[in-house]
């Protein structure tokens, strides 16, 4: 499907909605701004990330990848966003969503990964939105 090389800079992408929705769950932060981390060696503010792609869905199929760190969407900044403020722009998109996303290793997504228990991170599902 995908090889296992991982581009360093930001790329875009373009979904269209499916009939199970865009096919990805989004997870991050809840509270705005928030302490820099080094991406591919990268400076960034916190990212919202894919926490999941369903197989065959419409993310999957425009290219995105598990641990994808969400950098815009529809061409809105959304380094340092809360997830709410994430969540609102897809909602709002309609049935195409551009994403500017940033792709790490699967060990880099570990060490970004904040544990499961983490109370200021929330999680979306949009496989069915």
């Amino acid at each position: 499907m995908f090889n296992s090389t991982v581009e360093n800079g930001p790329r875009e992408v373009h979904i269209t909605k499916s009939d199970t929705g865009f096919g990805f769950n989004v997870r991050g932060q809840v509270s705005e701004g928030g302490q820099l981390r080094s991406i591919n060696g990268e400076l960034y503010a916190p990212l919202q990330h894919v926490s999941a792609v369903l197989a065959g869905g419409a993310a999957e199929k425009a290219g995105i990848r598990k641990g994808d760190r969400i950098l815009a969407v529809n061409n809105v900044n959304v380094e340092g966003a809360t997830h709410k403020q994430v969540v609102e722009l897809i909602k709002s998109g309609g049935d195409v969503l551009c994403l500017s996303v940033i792709s790490v290793s699967p060990e880099e997504a570990e060490r970004l990964e904040p544990p499961d228990d983490h109370a200021g991170y929330q999680q979306l599902d949009y496989t069915e939105n």
